[in-house]
């Protein structure tokens, strides 16, 4: 009680209530930009470069940023950061965050840890959940303020539809008309986008014009409703120009315009943040970044498996890929089949082969020339944790199959190549695999000596000195 004075009796109620606002109103910060309150409220190691987009997002009239950082530099929290500050300042009640569905449960658990913001996943489990407490009328949007979602669950018309009607429910009044009736602003108040991997949400591009997909006309219709957008991605350009400045647009359309080229990085200053670890480990005192090297690891020998079905698939894809069309991206799955595993190969070979000696039965449509890609990596699953990996290898195993029916019967080496390959992927398909044996060797040459891989119970198949085998 020192530096009170003798305390007499207890305040009455209104003086202690005056007292207790002065102290909140001496603490709040909304009137200069410069102060900072979620750093100190937030359950986090703060990196000094970590406030760079905390105040590049205060000094806007609406927090329209491009945070662009490297990899590891800590986007997640540097968006945190500045969801939490715009709670703290009263500018935003409501928010989404839309991402991939492999982090979708990772966002949900930094923010509650980190931040302590509850978010819910807004997926087919939470509307049934929300219908039977509350009623099937009710719009499962309109009972929380703080929402995340997949992009492929974003897309469906089931959730989006209801989305857009809830924003509309949130514009605010800005004044009336000319009729004398409430004129309602174009936004929605006080509402924040995140936008995780942005570029997914990026037109595909594979000539001089780019062409939305599917994610980008669903963004595109949805950005425009928040008032403000945040945008987090490590590879903010895919190195088309066009497709670049579309994305930018979805971000501030009143700054960008597609279709007009970023000739300067003067023009990007002011909403994006971009900054690589070797940036930031030139600058003391901002932490240690420690730099990525790649060791090469020989994998297999001239006569594995691998190293002859790499070398016999280049030779049959000069060989029979088309020039142009959807049919030529088979090509390039099997290789990247094939870069997983011998068994994931000659599952897939397996398909293109039943489907190139059907082919002449069944065809695709004429190809447009445009090449989209063939497999979508957001699936219609709307689960928290997303498709699993058997799902994914499935139905890209059936769409090279639908695309590999346009391509001609491969006849003489062609034809002789696919057999080859074909008897040595299902030779093969069952041994160990050579990336793993070369990893292991490598972890037991420079860390682990006694490194093992095996199931269980397993015993390992090499004896030691004195003949017997290791439980």
């Amino acid at each position: 009680m020192q530096g009170l004075g003798e305390v007499a009796q207890i305040d009455e109620p209104r003086f202690f209530g005056a007292y207790l606002h002065a102290l909140k109103w001496n603490t709040v910060t909304a009137t200069d930009s410069r102060l900072f309150q979620s750093p100190f409220r937030a359950g986090i190691k703060l990196l000094q470069h970590q406030l760079t987009p905390l105040k590049k997002a205060l000094q806007l009239p609406r927090a329209n940023l491009f945070i662009a950082d490297d990899v590891g530099l800590g986007k997640t929290i540097e968006a945190g950061l500045v969801l939490q500050e715009l709670i703290m300042r009263q500018r935003v009640d409501f928010t989404l965050i839309v991402c991939p569905a492999s982090v979708a449960l990772q966002w949900r658990d930094e923010m509650q840890k980190r931040f302590g913001l509850r978010f819910e996943i807004y997926n087919r489990d939470f509307v049934a959940r929300r219908r039977q407490e509350r009623g099937f009328a009710v719009s499962p949007w309109a009972t929380h303020n703080r929402f995340i979602i997949t992009y492929s669950t974003l897309r469906r018309a089931e959730y989006d539809g209801p989305l857009r009607a809830h924003m509309e429910s949130l514009r605010g009044v800005t004044g009336e008309n000319e009729n004398g009736s409430a004129q309602r602003s174009p936004t929605a108040r006080k509402s924040l986008l995140i936008l995780d991997e942005a570029h997914t949400a990026a037109p595909a591009t594979a000539s001089k014009y780019a062409v939305d997909s599917n994610v980008t006309k669903s963004i595109r219709a949805l950005a425009p409703r928040f008032e403000n957008r945040l945008f987090l991605s490590a590879t903010p350009h895919n190195g088309h120009s066009n497709s670049f400045s579309s994305l930018l647009e979805i971000l501030d359309p009143q700054r960008f315009t597609r279709g007009v080229s970023i000739t300067s990085t003067r023009e990007l200053e002011p909403v994006m943040v971009r900054r690589l670890k070797s940036d930031l480990r030139a600058i003391p005192g901002l932490g240690e970044f420690p730099e990525r090297k790649v060791i090469p690891v020989a994998v297999g020998s001239p006569e594995s498996a691998e190293v002859v079905l790499a070398s016999m698939l280049s030779e049959y894809a000069a060989l029979v890929k088309p020039e142009k069309g959807r049919a030529k991206l088979v090509f390039i799955h099997l290789q990247k089949r094939l870069l997983s595993s011998v068994e994931a190969f000659a599952r897939t070979l397996r398909k293109h082969a039943e489907a190139v000696a059907a082919g002449k039965v069944k065809t695709l449509p004429p190809s447009t020339g445009a090449t989209t890609p063939l497999f979508d990596s957001d699936s219609d699953d709307d689960s928290e944790r997303g498709v699993d990996d058997e799902s994914l290898a499935s139905e890209l195993d059936e769409e090279v199959a639908e695309a590999s029916r346009s391509i001609t019967l491969p006849a003489g080496r062609a034809h002789q190549l696919l057999s080859e390959m074909q008897f040595i992927a299902e030779r093969q398909r069952a041994m160990p695999d050579a990336k793993a044996q070369a990893l292991l060797e490598w972890i037991r040459e420079h860390q682990c000596s006694g490194a093992d891989l095996r199931f269980a119970g397993e015993k390992r198949s090499n004896p030691n000195a004195d003949g017997r085998t290791h439980a």
